[in-house]
């Protein structure tokens, strides 16, 4: 049986709107009554990348066989490591019966 085996890579900047939270702040009472933590967060625009890694495996006839797909966001320097994301995919591909897997 022939294996026809195909891959693709996207890489999809886009901006999110981000919930960062602030440093606590003791607003501290000048009278008897008790003094207070305020806390809350700000609203940021943050640079991300969605990441698709995918393979398709089809037979000689051009049927699809299996398919794996990854999706990954990074942030800010974040980098994918893709032989890892590799290997992962390819560690769930079908494997005939009988036929032990790796080691």
């Amino acid at each position: 049986m022939d294996l026809v085996v195909g891959y693709g890579l996207t890489l999809e900047p886009r901006t999110i709107l981000a919930q960062v939270p602030r440093a606590p702040y003791l607003l501290s009472s000048m009278s008897s009554s008790p003094s207070y933590w305020i806390e809350g967060t700000d609203m940021e625009k943050q640079q991300v990348h969605d990441v698709t890694i995918s393979i398709e495996a089809t037979d000689g006839d051009g049927r699809t066989v299996w398919t794996g797909t990854s999706r990954q966001r990074l942030q800010r320097g974040e980098k994918i490591d893709v032989e890892a994301t590799l290997v992962a995919l390819l560690e769930s591909f079908p494997r005939r019966p009988g036929r032990p897997g790796p080691p």
